[in-house]
């Protein structure tokens, strides 16, 4: 016989034996990040666990926050900004429009993206190789 779930039976049903209709859900759940697209701009752990490692040394651990020491950790380790952003929840769009209402300066939802994906396709380089400015 195949199982039923929860929103197929009556409550009653489910009040008699819950651990079937339990199992009956977990035994379907699978996690979405091991079939999610994996292209050139999916950052991987070690990749994530990098830039978060970059900003944890930054801020001694996530206890003290400066501006300019994680302004220096994400210059050294772009993807540091990402893993802000993340970190945070936002979308880049999300973000750029937070940073604005927050900020002096508008920062548009094309440029985050662009620094966003830059970002995540050069693994290599620093912040201001993303942004075009050249090494003084």
């Amino acid at each position: 016989m195949k199982s039923q779930f929860p929103f197929e039976v009556p409550f009653e049903d489910i009040e008699a034996a819950p651990d079937k209709y339990i199992s009956s859900v977990f035994s379907c759940l699978e996690s979405e990040f091991l079939i999610m697209p994996k292209g050139a701009g999916f950052v991987d752990y070690p990749l994530f666990e990098h830039g978060y490692e970059a900003l944890k040394k930054a801020t001694s651990g996530f206890n003290k926050f400066d501006v300019d020491a994680e302004f220096e950790a994400i210059q050294k380790t772009p993807i540091a900004l990402i893993v802000i952003r993340t970190m945070l929840g936002f979308t880049p769009p999300e973000w750029a429009y937070i940073a604005t209402q927050k900020g002096a300066v508008e920062i548009t939802q094309g440029f985050i993206r662009t620094l966003d994906r830059k970002i995540r396709y050069n693994r290599r380089g620093k912040l201001d190789h993303f942004l075009g400015r050249p090494k003084v």
